[in-house]
């Protein structure tokens, strides 16, 4: 009985990873906008990398935007608090949790990109937000969908000091060969 049950769990291993293959080689990628082979982030003095940037709207819960000097950028996903976000960080320091992006500063004005997954069409798509950088905020004033759709928005983030942060060779957009040709 013994051995009937360790050749079960096998087989359930073995279907799982077989499966869980198949549906990574079935998933997709939209074109990247802002990053691109000798891909250049600018720069802007008042985009602050020593924290994170949070609406502050949203005082029930975090939601915090990291950015990196490379343009790298997670938008990560819910803590309750910075206590549980720290945790999270120092227990899976890559950042699996989150969506990577990179940005692009031109002046004053922020564009993002991230690619969230889409569970029903297996695609990784492309999500555009547009902004303006001010001291310790982020105004966003614009989303941009992967079928070029706009919206407009007034969505305030301020910047917050965080010592914690994940770790920005995670993101796997830089790794994708899709992106780097």
């Amino acid at each position: 009985t013994q051995a009937k049950t360790t050749i079960m769990k096998l087989s359930i291993s073995i279907t799982f990873y077989i499966v869980f293959n198949l549906l990574q080689g079935c998933v997709s990628y939209d074109n990247a906008i802002v990053y691109e082979k000798d891909y250049n982030p600018g720069s802007n003095n008042k985009l602050n990398f020593n924290g994170y940037y949070q609406d502050r709207n949203k005082s029930d819960y975090l939601a915090p935007m990291f950015f990196y000097k490379n343009g790298s950028v997670i938008y990560s996903g819910l803590s309750k608090d910075t206590i549980e976000l720290k945790e999270r960080i120092l227990l899976n320091p890559k950042g699996f949790w989150g969506y990577w992006g990179n940005y692009k500063i031109s002046g004053d004005t922020i564009t993002i990109e991230t690619f969230p997954p889409n569970i029903n069409t297996f695609r990784q798509e492309r999500y555009l937000r547009k902004g303006i950088i001010r001291n310790d905020k982020l105004t966003f004033f614009q989303e941009i969908n992967r079928k070029n759709k706009v919206n407009e928005i007034d969505e305030i983030l301020e910047f917050i000091n965080f010592k914690t942060k994940p770790d920005s060779t995670a993101n796997w957009i830089r790794k994708k060969k899709k992106y780097n040709k």
